[in-house]
């Protein structure tokens, strides 16, 4: 066996690690461009989509809402005492706001009045029906001016679709905002409270309601310096309606309204009322009235109409 020198030992060292150095390159550059570059099972994977659920649309109807504003003329009558003769003419300018469930009103009438000193005007129950001596001729004054402001809220409890009947409750506030001083008003508050039901029967239409009214009294005052002392009891009343719907734009109705005595020793109150609306487009709509008093003793007619408007 030959012996191999210390110079061939060395050769032979020198070219094994450059082999081995080589080799462990090619396998780092081999390492390097395997992470760089993805495998075809990685590369050939299409990429994830996401896909997002569309939002439903939900559709929420609104509230049926509506606001009018309407202005009528009312002119009352009072012949029963001669000499004595009553006539007012109220000019009243309303605001109603109107939901599915709700209506909410105001009123502010303007008032002239002719009538002998010492009588309050005619407002919710406020004319006195008591017969008084006529002796003595009371001077006849004629004033001008705003009238008691009236708010009221009326709330739907059900809906002839989904019972017998319509049914609605209302309460009412009359404010003493009219000169107490020249019969224009009480100068104090009044309350009403009231059921109203209705039941349509094809073009007819059938009410009734019940209410309570708490009349403010004013005690000792000067209506046109004329000392008075007014005391109002408060009241039940009622009232009976039909109504016929001619066309679809015309209707007219009936009423008849009762209510007890606002003042000790005088007399219970009955009217009889005519009624009829005509729609000039889907928002206007014209209204005329009348008013005739059936208490005995008491003469006394109302004629009025009025104009409405959706704002």
């Amino acid at each position: 066996m030959k012996t191999l020198s210390h110079h061939e030992l060395s050769l032979i060292a020198r070219n094994t690690l450059l082999y081995l150095s080589l080799l462990f390159s090619a396998t780092a550059l081999a390492a390097e461009d395997v992470a760089e570059k993805p495998t075809e099972a990685v590369a050939a994977r299409p990429a994830e989509v996401i896909i997002e659920k569309p939002v439903e649309n939900v559709t929420i109807t609104p509230s049926h809402k509506m606001s009018f504003a309407s202005i009528g003329i009312s002119d009352m009558s009072d012949t029963s005492v001669p000499g004595q003769e009553i006539s007012q003419r109220d000019i009243p300018i309303a605001f109603s706001f109107e939901t599915d469930k709700y209506v909410f009103e105001v009123s502010i009438p303007y008032i002239t009045r002719t009538a002998p000193t010492g009588k309050v005007a005619k407002s919710h129950h406020h004319e006195s029906k008591r017969s008084e001596s006529t002796t003595v001729a009371a001077p006849i004054l004629t004033t001008s001016g705003m009238g008691d402001i009236t708010s009221s809220l009326t709330y739907k409890l059900m809906d002839e679709e989904d019972a017998l009947i319509s049914l609605s409750a209302k309460g009412e506030v009359k404010l003493g905002t009219a000169d107490v001083a020249v019969g224009l008003g009480t100068g104090v508050n009044d309350y009403f409270g009231e059921l109203a039901a209705s039941k349509s029967l094809g073009d007819f239409s059938l009410s009734a309601g019940l209410g309570y009214a708490i009349l403010g009294s004013p005690g000792e005052i000067e209506i046109n310096d004329v000392k008075k002392f007014i005391y109002f009891n408060n009241i039940f009343f009622g009232s009976l309606g039909a109504d016929y719907q001619l066309t679809d734009s015309f209707n007219v109705g009936m009423e008849i309204a009762a209510g007890q005595a606002t003042e000790t020793g005088g007399s219970e109150q009955r009217d009889l009322s005519f009624s009829m609306s005509y729609n000039l487009t889907e928002n206007q709509s014209i209204g005329f009235h009348a008013v005739h008093s059936l208490t005995p003793g008491i003469i006394s007619h109302t004629y009025g109409a009025s104009f409405s408007t959706a704002m």
